[in-house]
């Protein structure tokens, strides 16, 4: 008689029925963080909301694009400064009047932010902040912005 094998490793792994609703739930997961009533929001390497009065959020507030490095099906990448300073990286997409399409974006940006915000190594760029804002006081038009360090080369 064959032992059973029960290694972890062998173990098969699901996140619910089918790949759509594992999109759903962590569709839902990051959905619960966002408000869009308001008219930005500020989220730090730990995925918490940066409250407005603290400096980090007067600093999203202070990012000047410089040059377009590049465009591409999930936005467009800059080079800016963050307080006429410090040189940084920023990740824009924008979305106008589509909800379903805003929690998607929201969704996917967030993601790719936390996926990489906990490491520290030298060839790996560093996230600083993800943010998203309505745009020129239009709250049906959300720009959503993942900003970096600037990885020159």
């Amino acid at each position: 008689m064959q032992k059973a094998d029960t290694s972890p490793f062998r173990q098969k792994i699901t996140f619910g029925d089918t790949k759509d609703e594992f999109y759903e739930n962590e569709k839902d997961k990051y959905a619960k963080l966002t408000d869009f009533s308001k008219k930005m929001q500020i989220f730090g390497k730990d995925g918490k909301e940066i409250p407005e009065r603290h400096k980090d959020f007067a600093n999203c507030l202070n990012i000047k694009l410089i040059k377009l490095l590049g465009t591409g099906s999930q936005g467009e990448v800059f080079s800016a400064t963050m307080n006429q300073t410090q040189k940084i990286a920023v990740k824009r997409r924008k979305v106008f009047n589509n909800a379903t399409l805003e929690s998607s974006v929201f969704c996917q940006l967030f993601k790719e932010f936390m996926i990489s915000a906990p490491f520290l190594h030298p060839g790996i760029v560093a996230n600083k902040f993800f943010f998203w804002r309505s745009s020129n006081n239009d709250k049906r038009e959300k720009e959503f912005y993942l900003v970096s360090e600037l990885m020159e080369g």
